[in-house]
């Protein structure tokens, strides 16, 4: 048969056999990772990482663990740097919250304190970027009484707020090159900053609260009167609806309602099981940007989500733990499966089965089926479970690359060198080509390019070669086979295998 026809089947086949996109996926066991790194073990002082403990901003992933907070770059799995934020610091944490914050550019912002002979604390606030240099730093001479916190305002201002005394506080307020804009003394107790609304509580009763909401400048833009007797507070969303929920323990069942700006009920559930975490947390949104629309979470053994007007849907979950992201998706995990669900109808989009050896690990989720996983060891993988990368098997022995092959367009593309290399071949870049030199066999092919030649005749490839990562991916069955290899592709297993 002619070399070239002999080409155009094989490449006909080789589009049959490629696996077809599809809405949802689902795995039996974890899929590729794209890369996996392993935080180092400091001695005795082995932090666990958590989603508690971690942050993705800005393609960094930052952790707590010995005493430092570090920062991988999820885009390569490599490490980027260590800070050392307690240095001399006699105020010890280690979790993202109130006294640690990182913002959308990922520059990080951490409250440390000293404690001088007589014990009194002097409090600063450090801030680095995300290469671990220090950028500036605050100190404070107020007498500090107990609590202290740091805030980022969707503004991009930075906000700390210090207690002075009993519903006493002062709150300073920087640009992120750390220079002063206000500062400003409060008569409340500061509640914290949620979906663009600073909140305080000032106490107006034996039974009642006040609860005053105001923008990134400071200006009040409502307030609202609570009676303890009518329930718990939970927190404002984007489109400010203060949501309440009361428990009744005798029916077993939660109520959850809202009010508007005007104190007006929008809505009213009630939700049989009792009321646990909701999406007002903000450990429950590990990623970028915000869950808008729905306020949700966890009563009984059901999630739920509940839209603006009211609209209500769960699904029964068992014991389980939820993150959302900002594509406005929402992950679910109980001890069995991890579960991918469309927010605004709860509809499946991925799912992965979780095993005896998996199943106590942490994921991060952070939208686009993209979810990293933490497991005994502090290895972290990033997993995408929506497109996740391809495993490569070369004579029986899985492969290992700095940059995972991937689906292009339906073609496995795969490192140039790692796989030519793996084969025997050797790789020369020359003339703004690439040539792969293998036994008597020498293929030439051009970055961007779908044209190749293998001994001088001319070929022309489904896809072409592609800068990715930094990394040339070319397409892995016209490598191999005009390599002279079997290539077999296995779709539930999402692995190709390569023999020789």
């Amino acid at each position: 048969m002619n070399v070239k026809k002999l080409f155009l089947s094989t490449m006909i086949v080789v589009l049959l056999l490629l696996p077809t996109p599809v809405l949802a996926r689902s795995w039996t066991t974890v899929p590729e990772a794209d890369w996996s790194y392993t935080a180092p073990n400091n001695e005795d002082q082995y932090a666990y990482i958590s989603q508690y403990t971690s942050v993705i901003r800005n393609s960094n992933l930052y952790y707590f663990s010995n005493d430092k907070m570090h920062i991988v770059n999820t885009n390569t799995g490599k490490h980027k740097a260590s800070i050392d934020y307690l240095k001399n610091s006699n105020l010890l944490y280690s979790f993202f919250g109130s006294l640690a914050q990182v913002d959308n550019k990922g520059n990080v912002y951490a409250i440390t304190a000293t404690r001088d002979s007589e014990g009194v604390y002097a409090y600063k606030l450090t801030a680095y970027n995300d290469v671990g240099k220090k950028l500036w730093e605050k100190p404070y001479k107020e007498k500090i009484r107990s609590i202290s916190g740091v805030l980022i305002l969707d503004n991009g201002s930075i906000m700390t707020y210090l207690e002075t005394g009993s519903e006493r506080f002062v709150t300073y307020t920087y640009d992120t090159k750390g220079n002063l804009k206000t500062k400003k003394e409060w008569k409340s107790y500061i509640d914290g900053y949620q979906n663009g609304y600073f909140t305080t509580i000032t106490v107006i009763g034996k039974q009642k609260s006040r609860l005053s909401y105001y923008d990134d400048s400071m200006k009040l833009k409502f307030t609202q009167d609570f009676n303890f007797s009518d329930g718990y507070y939970s927190g404002i969303t984007t489109d400010g609806l203060v949501i309440y929920y009361k428990y009744n323990s005798t029916t077993d069942k939660t109520t959850y309602f809202a009010k508007d700006s005007t104190g007006k009920k929008v809505w009213s559930k009630e939700l049989s099981g009792q009321a646990g975490r909701d999406t007002l947390y903000d450990d429950h949104h590990p990623g970028k940007g915000t869950f808008k629309s729905y306020f949700g979470g966890t009563v009984g053994n059901k999630f739920f989500l509940i839209d603006s007007k009211g609209k209500t849907q769960q699904l029964t979950m068992g014991d389980h733990n939820f993150q959302t992201a900002d594509d406005q998706t929402v992950m679910l995990q109980n001890d069995k499966k991890l579960e991918i669900y469309k927010a605004s109808d709860l509809s499946l989009l991925h799912s992965m089965k979780l095993t005896e050896t998996n199943k106590g690990d942490q994921f991060l989720y952070t939208g686009s089926g993209i979810v990293y996983r933490i497991d005994s060891k502090n290895e972290i993988s990033k997993i995408n479970i929506a497109d996740p990368a391809v495993g490569v098997y070369i004579n029986g022995v899985k492969q290992s690359y700095d940059v995972s092959p991937q689906n292009i367009n339906n073609t496995i593309m795969v490192p140039l060198r790692g796989v030519v290399e793996a084969l025997g071949g050797k790789v020369i870049w020359q003339d703004g080509g690439v040539n792969i030199q293998y036994g008597e066999k020498q293929i030439v092919m051009k970055v961007n390019q779908t044209k190749a030649t293998i001994n001088g005749e001319s070929y022309m490839m489904s896809q072409a070669p592609v800068i990715y990562r930094d990394a040339t991916l070319i397409p892995l069955r016209f490598l191999s086979e005009a390599l002279g290899a079997k290539v077999k592709w296995v779709q539930e297993e999402n692995n190709v295998y390569i023999e020789l």
